[in-house]
């Protein structure tokens, strides 16, 4: 199942565009605490959910104090470790993939259209992963990797940023980040 989080200019959580069959999307914009509850229980439900860009997704999440339990695939991130030096947007990979002409830039699609594009990105690119050997990196070190990186939050002022790797069980080390002020 594929999903598309609707974003208001200031980055606020203001819907959800979902799609689990082609050409079939439900879009639900967020107007009360009802809908915020159904966003948290669709990211924890054991269905895969599948993404354009998951590490913004889960950062936009959890500053709504929601976590992503479902497994995830990342189509953006997939595509990158199949061929690193290809573009990732969304035009390139529905004309490569799916064989489809979109005559608009990426930041002109409507969710809906990208909640069905990912959805339908999924199983090729799902299938090359798997031809190229790079499933068991994807799914043991990048996504686990993804979603630390994503829940790093800045500490103080921006002076140091730490995270540790728990919650990625197959990655042994941990990540810390020195930023220091300009």
């Amino acid at each position: 199942m594929s999903y598309t989080l609707h974003k208001s200019d200031q980055n606020e959580l203001i819907g959800i565009s979902i799609c689990w069959q082609k050409d079939l999307v439900y879009q639900i914009n967020l107007t009360s605490k009802i809908n915020l509850n159904f966003i948290e229980s669709f990211f924890s439900d054991d269905c895969e959910k599948i993404s354009y860009d998951l590490k913004s997704d889960i950062k936009l999440l959890l500053q709504n104090n929601i976590s992503v339990k479902s497994k995830v695939f990342d189509v953006q991130l997939s595509h990158y470790l199949i061929n690193a030096d290809a573009s990732h947007n969304l035009i390139n990979l529905s004309k490569k993939y799916l064989n489809i002409q979109i005559d608009k830039n990426s930041n002109e699609l409507e969710n809906s259209e990208i909640s069905n594009l990912i959805f339908q990105l999924h199983k090729p690119l799902y299938a090359d992963l798997m031809k190229k050997n790079q499933l068991d990196l994807y799914e043991k070190i990048e996504i686990p990797l993804l979603k630390v990186l994503a829940s790093i939050v800045t500490v103080d002022t921006g002076s140091y940023v730490s995270a540790s790797f728990a919650s990625a069980p197959d990655v042994e080390r941990y990540l810390i980040i020195i930023l220091f002020p300009g």
